[in-house]
């Protein structure tokens, strides 16, 4: 931790309540503080630039991103002499009928922390859970149909053409050609 963090983190973990509890009990608590003391936004604003983000969004602003919340999480957790470590993947929820798998998309990138508690890893995500309400909604467009042909084809070329296509695609490939003629 650097030395710039400490009184931050001192002041924050003060606020938050936190003696006497086992480590779960810290992390849940945690968990609670920045669900009803912060709020999740991608519009970022800094009100104080001399200071490093991480602080201005933990004493100032309350207000940040996923990176924020889980930055702030893991440096909290080690001040606390908790193993922790920051975290990044994507939280998927979208499925495609179409293909009948899943499927990911940039917004759906996020971060979390984990700490090491009783023997194992836990997973310990601080964002507001209301974060995922704020992505934009998605519905199969044009767009995802023409990924899905240029995947096919690409896999039809890769196994050497022992691809039949689906007859369905004529009701997308007819118009779309006499669309774009």
């Amino acid at each position: 931790l650097g030395k710039h963090y400490e009184r931050d983190l001192q002041q924050v973990v003060s606020q938050i309540g936190l003696e006497d509890l086992s480590d779960i009990e810290k992390t849940q608590r945690i968990i609670n503080w920045f669900h009803t003391h912060y709020r999740y936004t991608l519009n970022l604003r800094r009100e104080d630039s001399s200071i490093p983000a991480i602080s201005d969004f933990l004493t100032n602003t309350k207000a940040g991103h996923c990176e924020l919340f889980a930055s702030s999480t893991v440096l909290i957790l080690r001040y606390l002499g908790i193993p922790s470590r920051y975290q990044t993947g994507y939280v998927v929820s979208e499925y495609s009928d179409l293909e009948g798998l899943f499927v990911v998309r940039g917004y759906h990138a996020h971060a979390w922390a984990t700490a090491w508690i009783d023997g194992q890893w836990i997973d310990v995500d601080t964002t507001p859970p209301d974060w995922t309400a704020q992505q934009p909604e998605s519905s199969p467009g044009i767009t995802d149909y023409l990924s899905y042909l240029w995947f096919q084809f690409t896999q039809w070329r890769l196994n050497q053409g022992e691809w039949l296509p689906d007859t369905r695609w004529l009701w997308v490939i007819v118009p779309l050609l006499g669309w774009l003629l």
